[in-house]
């Protein structure tokens, strides 16, 4: 016999490791309860504590004049973020921000000015212009354009879509009427138009606007006849880097303000000033995810307008004299996965650290596998309520112990016929149970004595040799000194059984 070293014969097999975890997991479902409860208890003592902490705070916001510099740190911290619910808002509801700069939509409306009297039109040029920037321009088009956010439908937005353009204007320097040459003042109107929106209809209203003279309501200034005549209007698609430009500058100056308000270090007491500072003020989602986690900076705890999804979590709506604590669902998820990690990990060092016989490699030894055993047979009061029969008996079958026998005493005595062997020892690691070995020795019908791998081999005479080793549970060790005394008597080892369990 060779001397074979533990890392030549025993392999691991992670199928059947991953086979007795399942059979054992009611004690993975054990451990993952106690660790669920123990971290779900720990985070509502965590919980707790603070919102203790933050009404004691809050409490004392009420009482308490803020300092100087408190006080500097409440108007820096609302107005940046009045900024950026500003900036934030332009940002995502603007049709101009909207817009896609690739493929921009553009009417062009020309006019002229017709005047009796020349003085007046430069007067009457100004008019044209203010009114075609005021509210009242612009809320009559209102409902030519869809909207974007019915919260946020303002004539701004819409106002900055237009913009006015003339070659007749007032020179600052000589103080005199400068015109393009001709009898006329001519002026237009560029136009950007969102989708969605009817071209036609807004050419005619704004037609019916700029030329009615009651829009500038100019007969208290301009003593001259006048009118507004229309020429014609253009239609393009053009690409438009400054919108590009105006795009990105928005886009950057968001961000960059979303930086400096979510790195801001506010107490209790200061954000609750901060908060009372912006009552009323429409605020994005984003920007009311930044003060939340502003919120949960100072306490780890949401402590005001908490939707059900985040109190099932854990929190529930707060007032300044009360915050309700839960227990975490989340974490109790969270613990129990552990705890299930951590059984499995326990049960690989538990099984390998001191090295037990997983899986015989026969071909190395050159010996035979007349078979396994597997009957679910508990022992004591632990494995019988943690054991999974149904669990076992879906891995290993359900059948009896006698069934099993007959099969591996039929393959011993065709391989003993067919070699001529008329007795065999079978030597049993000392794990297994007494009753095992007599029901082997009842069973097997070729001439056999069964031993305990401590017994004298002597006794065997010149019979040859079957191991029987339990997966999981006999020492490897034993096995190599099962094998040193096979080679010390002089004995054939001609094969193995597998009991599982």
């Amino acid at each position: 016999m060779e001397n074979y070293q533990l890392e030549d014969i025993n392999r691991i097999d992670i199928g059947d490791i991953f086979r007795k975890l399942l059979i054992r997991w009611k004690v993975a479902f054990l451990f993952g309860l106690i660790f669920g409860v123990g971290l779900t208890g720990l985070k509502y003592h965590k919980d707790k504590k603070n919102a203790n902490d933050i009404v004691a705070s809050l409490g004392k916001a009420e009482e308490t004049v803020l300092s100087d510099t408190e006080q500097a740190n409440v108007n820096d911290a609302a107005a940046m973020l009045k900024r950026l619910a500003y900036q934030t808002n332009y940002y995502e509801n603007s049709y101009l921000m909207n817009i896609n700069p690739d493929n921009e939509k553009r009417v062009t409306l020309s006019y002229y000015i017709d005047c009796s009297d020349a003085s007046y039109s430069n007067v009457l040029m100004n008019l044209m212009k203010n009114y075609t920037s005021s509210d009242d321009f612009v809320e009559k088009l209102l409902y030519l354009f869809p909207d974007v956010n019915e919260n946020d439908k303002k004539a701004y937005y819409v106002k900055e879509l237009f913009t006015f353009e003339s070659l007749y204007y007032n020179d600052d320097k000589t103080q005199s009427v400068v015109s393009s040459g001709e009898n006329k003042a001519p002026f237009s109107l560029n136009i950007i138009i969102p989708d969605g929106v009817d071209a036609d209809g807004l050419i005619s209203d704004i037609n019916k606007l700029i030329c009615s003279k009651d829009s500038i309501k100019a007969t208290d200034i301009v003593k001259a006849d006048y009118s507004i005549v229309f020429l014609y209007s253009t239609f393009n698609t053009r690409y438009d880097w400054s919108l590009i430009n105006s795009q990105n500058s928005q886009y950057k100056n968001v961000l960059q303000l979303e930086t400096d308000t979510k790195a801001l270090s506010l107490s209790a007491v200061e954000l609750e000033a901060v908060k009372s500072k912006l009552e009323g003020i429409y605020m994005e989602e984003s920007v009311k995810l930044i003060i939340k986690s502003l919120e949960e900076k100072v306490g780890d705890i949401y402590t005001g307008g908490i939707s059900e999804e985040t109190a099932s979590d854990g929190i529930a709506p707060a007032s300044k004299n009360c915050i309700k604590v839960y227990f975490s669902k989340k974490y109790f998820v969270l613990g129990f996965a552990v705890g299930v990690m951590v059984y499995v990990i326990c049960y690989f060092i538990l099984l390998l650290l001191p090295a037990k016989l997983m899986y015989i490699d026969i071909d190395k030894l050159g010996i035979y596998e007349f078979g396994s055993y597997s009957e679910y047979k508990p022992k004591g009061i632990l494995q019988r309520i943690f054991n999974s029969r149904f669990v076992f008996n879906l891995i290993y079958g359900d059948k009896s112990g006698d069934e099993q026998f007959s099969l591996i005493n039929t393959k011993i005595k065709n391989y003993c016929k067919h070699n001529g062997i008329e007795s065999i020892g079978i030597v049993s690691s000392t794990k297994n149970a007494k009753e095992l070995n007599e029901d082997l020795s009842k069973a097997i019908k070729v001439k056999n004595r069964v031993l305990g791998v401590d017994e004298d081999f002597y006794s065997l005479g010149d019979s040859e040799l079957i191991y029987v080793y339990s997966e999981g549970i006999t020492k490897e060790e034993e096995f190599i000194s099962f094998l040193r005394y096979c080679k010390q008597y002089d004995k054939k080892l001609l094969g193995i059984i597998k009991v599982c369990n």
